[in-house]
């Protein structure tokens, strides 16, 4: 494990509070649509994280549209680091799967490009984490698998067992030409940088 424990679990509960946030906007009537969660969602979690510093472990979190990077991680300075990402498709929960067929076609699409892809569901309750596979055949669908929160699916991301490195590339031109996809709309950027012994 590259982070220590303590400071990895801080940031995924920075996460799932981030989620509680947005469902309460939502509930509130200020998120209209799947656009509207994403970019509030990405806004929470990159100020939550903005505020982390435990354990000697700096948190950032920044939105960008010139870069593709899903995480960057780096121990005792640049010597030791690594990127990776995942792919996201925001569905807001709603009775009788209304846009299942859409959802199930862009499940599809992103796991062309990586097995490390994801739904996440939105309610007033907040967000709850499926895998894309889930979708993508068949007619499994929300009620078929136990979601994620999302505390526990940072706390995978950031411990190293989500995230795929063909995703950490440097600018949405590289991932046009390295995936043959268009570059994602909107892409977050976490780094986690851990303090050099003195």
């Amino acid at each position: 494990m590259y982070l220590p424990r303590p400071a990895i679990d801080a940031a995924a509960a920075a996460c799932e509070d981030a989620g509680r946030e947005v469902g309460a906007l939502l509930g509130a009537g200020e998120i209209a649509d799947e656009d509207d969660f994403t970019s509030a969602l990405i806004e929470s979690i990159r100020s939550r994280l903005g505020d982390l510093d435990l354990g000697g472990v700096l948190w950032r979190g920044r939105k960008t549209t010139s870069r593709f990077v899903g995480s960057e991680e780096n121990r005792s300075g640049p010597d030791i680091s690594f990127r990776k990402g995942f792919l996201v498709q925001a569905k807001k929960r709603e009775k009788g799967g209304r846009g299942i067929n859409r959802l199930r076609e862009q499940c599809r699409k992103m796991l062309d490009v990586t097995p490390d892809a994801f739904v996440f569901l939105y309610s007033r309750e907040g967000v709850d984490v499926l895998p894309a596979l889930l979708f993508a055949d068949g007619s499994l669908g929300f009620r078929h698998t136990e979601p994620w929160d999302l505390t526990r699916f940072f706390r995978a991301h950031f411990a190293s067992f989500i995230g795929d490195r063909k995703l950490g590339i440097g600018t949405r031109a590289e991932f046009a030409t390295t995936l043959d996809l268009p570059p994602p709309r909107d892409v977050l950027i976490v780094t986690a940088s851990l303090a050099e012994a003195d």
